[in-house]
């Protein structure tokens, strides 16, 4: 039953639903509106405000649905990219989204009494003991016994009812492959039966779904979407592109169908950031090492590695050719590449006489300091 018809309930209550795309741009959208292929996004831009709006500085996943949730800029919140580094070991570890101690949108409609319903928003983990129901999303440890749900016997409920139930994350991040697509499809499919029967079944004031597909197919194949790519013209570019706007259409029939559920209720489309191509992310580690700010490990002081670095830079079908390696293949070679400290992480560098320390995203940068590192 619709939660717009329950009986008793107050139909002067104004209700907020969100839907999160992440990583999604109208770069992909505009054209499949206007091939008719989005009609719940072009409808929702027909009748409300719609544009481009600038993202959090960096534009990424942690940092930009963290500022989402707690109304502060990275400054005030902390997070500022994937991992932290360990002072004392230089070891990277996975941000978490208690780290900044702010208060969350969903946590202060808890302190005045009113009920959220939060499902794969991005870093949210550990879920946080708010009045409704929390299934935190990407960023969530997928190591046996996490706890991802508030209260945590909500997975094992869900799991009672759906079967399989888990982070909404494919085994592989990023994977090239027929299978990748399919897992991606059956992920969709599962999480829309658990967003319509939450958002008909229980009581809620904000409702919040984000959609990660949109990144993570983008990552994986949006060389193949850019004509200005050489491998848009690959063979295998157009079964990834219908793959690519597949998950777009998915997005938008997921979206449409809880509007219906609910059509009284305000509905905000949102992303974190946009998408495009970029240089691979290789190229901080050597200009830094190139100014002598980083030193690696190893003889020769990484020679060896920022020649193996330069030739991945320089060369689209090595990097092609590592990219569509399958997931095992491609750890393989990486952890190869590692034990040998060719190839440019953070692990690769010499911490005791780099002046920088750079994170393996390159995204965050520390002043390798005596005062905050071991070895500074």
């Amino acid at each position: 039953m619709s939660s717009s018809t329950r009986k008793g309930e107050d139909q002067s209550r104004r209700r907020v639903l969100i839907v999160g795309l992440d990583g999604g741009t109208f770069h992909v959208i505009q054209p499949l509106v206007s091939q008719g292929r989005l009609p719940n996004l072009a409808a929702l831009m027909e009748e409300g405000a719609w544009g481009e709006l600038t993202s959090t500085i960096p534009s990424i996943t942690p940092v930009a649905w963290t500022s989402f949730a707690t109304g502060k800029n990275p400054g005030r919140h902390g997070l500022f990219d994937f991992q932290t580094i360990d002072p004392q070991t230089y070891i990277p570890k996975t941000a978490r989204g208690y780290r900044h101690g702010q208060k969350t949108l969903w946590g202060l409609l808890t302190e005045i009494g009113l009920s959220s319903i939060i499902l794969d928003v991005p870093f949210t983990h550990p879920p946080e003991p708010i009045k409704g129901l929390m299934v935190s999303g990407y960023g969530t440890p997928r190591t046996p016994g996490t706890v991802f749900t508030h209260p945590p016997g909500l997975a094992e409920e869900l799991k009672a009812r759906y079967g399989d139930f888990g982070v909404a994350l494919p085994k592989e991040r990023f994977d090239r492959s027929e299978e990748f697509f399919a897992e991606w499809e059956e992920i969709i499919a599962d999480r829309e039966r658990v967003a319509l029967d939450l958002i008909s079944e229980r009581d809620w004031d904000l409702f919040m779904f984000v959609m990660t597909v949109t990144d993570n197919l983008a990552h994986v194949v949006w060389t193949y979407y850019d004509p200005a790519h050489p491998d848009y013209y690959d063979s295998k570019a157009p079964r990834y592109r219908q793959g690519f706007e597949g998950c777009y259409e998915a997005s938008d029939r997921i979206l449409g169908r809880l509007m219906d559920q609910v059509p009284e209720a305000d509905v905000i489309v949102m992303s974190d950031h946009g998408f495009g191509t970029c240089r691979p992310r290789q190229y901080s580690f050597n200009a830094l090492a190139r100014g002598g700010f980083i030193q690696y490990k190893g003889s020769g002081g990484g020679r060896l590695l920022r020649w193996a670095a330069s030739l991945y830079l320089r060369l689209p079908w090595l990097r092609g050719f590592v990219k569509n390696l399958r997931p095992e293949r491609r750890a393989q070679l990486k952890q190869g590449l590692k034990e040998r400290h060719l190839i440019p992480i953070l692990q690769s560098m010499d911490p005791h006489r780099s002046q920088v320390i750079l994170s393996n995203w390159g995204l965050q940068m520390y002043i390798n300091s005596s005062d905050r590192f071991s070895g500074g």
